[in-house]
């Protein structure tokens, strides 16, 4: 493995691992409160808003010519914000929940710009189509075993140490990868100068300007819509859905953040075998859309089973169910992405990407507050499976993309 990819991995995991301890202390905050449904969905947006907001971060970071101080930068104010977290984060009100949403949407913030910076660096140091597939799935393997590690030890310390202490872990977490990029700084700046001489020679674009070219092609569009509908259902799924699933059938609230952390874990070792049957599975190039698409249906018919969940075992059988098919999902769609995209936009476009397919993730997860208030979770994941049956027939309709050319040839 290259150095550069290795560090990047390296660093991904320390820093996901920080904030996936920390994550079910504000489940548990959110839970202190009377409308937690709807709190549990403010956490989700302040989670996943920066991704509507990825497309400018991105286009930042493209303009950027020293990108490898922007990762030493990002890291400090991280640690600082987190800082001020350790001292209000004992005091259970509105206004310091309040307060730790803000921080957590300007941390998600600066999360998204240093992903875009590193995923860049190492993106332009790769060689074909096999190169980045093996990258994305390790990075996706990474994500997923740092989301049972994290929040499963998170929920477990909870229960020994204070938030507080999370805290002050989280802001280690975010120190620590700087120690990498010194490491292998050679390699950042050798992959920095090099995406600084394509740079200048390339045609500057807007955010707009990309958003246009990205629907400008067919193929992409279409993976626009498929990426959108499944983070439309499962980003509320981990955030909203599983613990209000968890007070209907009546596990006590104060071990809900860890039978949270446990079904996350059932879900993240899932998706890890569902990114080792995608690379045994021999997919053309051609009828990749069309596998998105079952993999969709099949999504649709989880949520109509969880509906009539009456036990814990049988969410965390779901749950597997669930993390299979992303883990499939995920590799094929992230792979025909970066595959398909210029190496000196990368930023830009994988914002373009976020905002369109995560800002659909948000707006779900505050609907699924409101709606779960109102009607039950019950009847909300009747809804959203059939609604999700619904996305899928149009996407159906949709004649499957070209198969996978020269990215420059594709984009010229």
């Amino acid at each position: 493995m290259k150095k550069l990819t290795k560090s990047e991995l390296i660093s991904e995991f320390i820093t996901h691992i920080g904030d996936m301890l920390f994550y079910p202390a504000l489940i548990a905050y959110a839970l202190y409160f009377e409308k937690s449904p709807m709190f549990l969905a403010l956490i989700a947006a302040s989670e996943h808003l920066p991704s509507i907001m990825a497309p400018v971060y991105g286009y930042l970071v493209d303009k950027v010519d020293k990108k490898v101080r922007s990762l030493f930068i990002i890291a400090v104010i991280q640690a600082i914000l987190y800082l001020i977290v350790a001292f209000i984060i004992n005091d259970v009100s509105e206004l310091v929940f309040t307060l730790l949403i803000l921080i957590n949407f300007i941390s998600g913030s600066l999360n998204r710009s240093y992903n875009a910076t590193s995923i860049t660096l190492v993106i332009n140091e790769l060689k074909g189509e096999e190169e980045i597939k093996q990258y994305r799935s390790m990075s996706i393997s990474i994500r997923t075993v740092v989301m049972i590690i994290g929040q499963l030890l998170g929920a477990a310390l909870l229960l020994y140490i204070s938030a507080q202490s999370l805290a002050i872990i989280n802001l280690i977490s975010f120190v620590l990868p700087i120690l990498l990029v010194l490491k292998f700084l050679k390699y950042y700046r050798k992959s920095e100068e090099s995406l600084r001489i394509k740079r200048a020679s390339m045609q500057t674009q807007t955010p707009l300007d990309i958003f246009k070219e990205v629907i400008g092609k067919k193929e992409l569009t279409q993976l626009l819509f498929f990426v959108g509908m499944i983070n439309f259902v499962v980003i509320p799924l981990s955030t909203v859905f599983i613990p209000e699933t968890l007070k209907s059938i009546n596990i006590e609230e104060t071990v809900i953040p860890l039978y949270y952390a446990i079904t996350v874990a059932a879900f993240g070792i899932a998706t890890i075998f569902g990114v080792m049957l995608s690379q045994k599975m021999k997919i053309r190039n051609q009828h990749i859309f069309s596998i998105l698409v079952n993999l969709i249906f099949l999504i649709c018919i989880y949520y109509v089973l969880t509906s009539f969940v009456q036990s814990y075992y049988q969410l965390v059988l779901l749950a597997i169910m669930y993390g299979l098919t992303i883990g499939v999902f995920n590799v094929y769609s992230e792979t025909f992405f970066y595959s398909s995209i210029p190496v000196e936009k990368t930023a830009t476009y994988n914002g373009v990407m976020q905002s369109v397919t995560l800002g659909a993730g948000v707006i779900s997860s505050l609907l699924s507050g409101i709606l779960i208030g109102t009607i039950g979770v019950q009847y909300t994941f009747l809804l959203y499976g059939f609604l999700l049956l619904l996305l899928g027939f149009i996407g159906k309709q949709m004649k499957a993309g070209p198969k996978i050319e020269d990215k420059n040839e594709r984009l010229a």
